[in-house]
């Protein structure tokens, strides 16, 4: 797996864990001290445990993001995955040569978006939508790893919602739902602009 698909997953569930450490720390000051008795090799395990949990912790906190997303978009007509106007699917059709007969159902304009990008924009181009895409899934994930930190920190925990600890929560919630919708909306916007371009494969870099 690269590297961003494992930041990806991890960045997520370190704010997860960093949240909850965060409010049990403000709900009891002291309860951190436990650590301070514990020797070298417990550390050097609860450590290891820790770094662990972090990618199936991440796998979760995606998985319920994803699942929430899908709902969301479904209810208004749309895939999150891939979003373009008619007209531009259009051109990505005649782009990828497919018939017209294929039906363009809900599924096949993500096939054809996702193939789109894949196989036809320049590597560069493809590149630039990556790091866009990357940058939406790792701000959405994180944007639900806050909100699931206050919910099982609070319900399963018992760890009490102080201002400071809500406050924070809140305001890093606003932050990455603004950096979610901004790079969604460029990503669509940096695919539906390549869709009406003549040529698309055979643009050679420039020499440096």
């Amino acid at each position: 797996m690269d590297q961003a698909r494992i930041s990806r997953f991890i960045t997520p569930s370190i704010f997860f864990l960093a949240s909850l450490f965060f409010g049990a720390w403000l709900d009891d000051q002291n309860w951190l001290t436990i650590f301070s008795g514990l020797s070298s090799g417990s550390a050097a395990l609860i450590a290891g445990v820790t770094a662990t949990a972090l990618f199936p912790i991440g796998f979760v906190i995606t998985a319920v993001f994803t699942i929430i997303l899908r709902i969301a978009f479904f209810l208004f007509g749309k895939t999150y995955q891939i979003s373009l106007s008619n007209d531009a699917l259009k051109k990505v059709w005649s782009a990828l040569n497919l018939t017209e007969e294929l039906e363009k159902t809900r599924a096949n304009r993500v096939y054809a978006g996702i193939t789109f990008d894949h196989e036809i924009l320049h590597e560069r181009v493809h590149a630039a939508v990556v790091r866009l895409w990357n940058a939406f899934n790792i701000a959405a994930a994180s944007s639900t790893a806050l909100i699931l930190a206050l919910l099982v920190g609070r319900f399963a925990l018992n760890i009490k919602w102080t201002y400071a600890w809500k406050g924070l929560s809140v305001g890093l919630l606003l932050l990455f739902i603004s950096v979610a919708v901004v790079t969604w909306r460029d990503t669509m916007g940096l695919l539906e602009f390549q869709s009406h371009r003549e040529k698309m494969t055979d643009i050679e870099p420039k020499e440096e």
